[in-house]
């Protein structure tokens, strides 16, 4: 029995998309191949036969790269790189979203009254007021 995960690396590949995912998980994994310093400093640019372009902020850094070169292609060849070139130019700065948790929310009486008393499924009773709960609706502002 084939796995979903298999049916959508065919597809991916049937479109022509393997560069574009192997580029996306590169960056994606950036602070994990990289020290952390020297990740804020690189961008995964583009990734065609093999080579990866990555644009550098500086020539530190560049130099920095240059010198452990061979370390690096042996961390990226799991991911398809036989070669690197550099660029030296500006780094797009990566967004980290920060999750906050919400406070609960408490459900006027009169709301939570009226679903009771028009929905009579237990389950689907709770799934709509949690839904409603969850909602930005009754969120003070």
């Amino acid at each position: 029995m084939k796995s979903a995960s298999d049916d959508i690396e065919a597809i991916i590949r049937d479109l022509g998309l393997e560069k574009e995912l192997a580029l996306q998980r590169i960056r994606s994994h950036l602070s994990r191949l990289f020290n952390t310093h020297l990740a804020k400093e690189i961008y995964p640019e583009t990734f065609k036969e093999g080579e990866l372009l990555l644009r550098v902020s500086s020539r530190q850094v560049l130099m920095a790269l240059r010198a452990v070169e061979d370390q690096l292609l042996g961390q990226l060849g799991p991911f398809g790189v036989k070669r690197l070139r550099f660029r030296i130019g500006r780094v797009p700065k990566r967004s980290h979203t920060v999750v906050r948790r919400r406070e609960p929310v408490t459900l006027p009486d009169d709301v939570v009254s009226g679903v009771e008393a028009s929905v009579r499924d237990v389950a689907l009773r709770k799934a709509i007021l949690k839904a409603m709960a969850a909602s930005d609706t009754f969120r003070s502002r």
